[in-house]
Formats: structure tokens, C-alpha cells, sequence
């Protein structure tokens, strides 16, 4: 293989790699969301389960009066079913990583 041949293999891959994980993560989200986001942290953190149905109602209203996007109550929504479902850990690192992915970009 020529260097040229391997030099261009080399940005074939990298691109890939690129587009591959421009879509790995979750997206910005608005105040509301970001708000919101945090009050479902600390219910799965805490294992509230009897608080889900009031989560999942903040979201509906959230939605109903256009604080947060439908892709955002579906994020939160994502989230509080894997809580409803008993699976505390996997909802609280979403959860977490959601917001983590706040603070990734000024």
C-alpha cells in the first residue's frame, strides 16, 4: 500500500469515526428541561417510585404550555420509564448523563 493509499485510508477512518459518534449523547436541552431533568435525577437517585406519576405529570404540563419540546418530554419520559420499570441505575446514569451533557460546551 502506497503512504498516499494509507495516509487517505487513515482520514476514511477517522471521518467515519466522526459521523459514527456525531450523534452519540443527548442534546442541549431548554432551562425547563434542564430543571425538570434534575427533579427526575433525585427521584431516581432516591428510588421515589410513588413521586413517578407527579414527574410524569410536570412533563405532560411542561409540554402542554410549550416549556420543553416534544423531543425533550420524551427524553424525560425515556428516563422515568426505566424507572417504572425497577431499574433505578439505569435511569439515574441517564439522568445524570443528560445533564452532564449540559455542561459539555459553553
Amino acid at each position: 500500500m502506497s503512504l498516499r493509499a494509507f495516509l487517505n485510508f487513515g482520514w476514511s477512518i477517522a471521518l467515519l469515526g466522526l459521523v459514527l459518534c456525531s450523534g452519540c449523547g443527548y442534546p442541549r436541552v431548554s432551562p425547563a428541561a434542564f430543571e425538570t431533568a434534575k427533579v427526575v435525577e433525585n427521584l431516581c437517585n432516591l428510588e421515589t417510585a410513588p413521586q413517578i406519576p407527579q414527574a410524569r405529570a410536570l412533563v405532560a404540563e411542561q409540554l402542554r404550555s410549550g416549556e420543553i419540546t416534544p423531543d425533550e418530554a420524551a427524553l424525560l419520559e425515556e428516563i422515568l420509564d426505566e424507572a417504572e420499570a425497577g431499574d433505578w441505575a439505569t435511569a439515574s446514569e441517564q439522568a445524570r448523563q443528560l445533564l452532564e451533557a449540559q455542561n459539555e460546551y459553553p
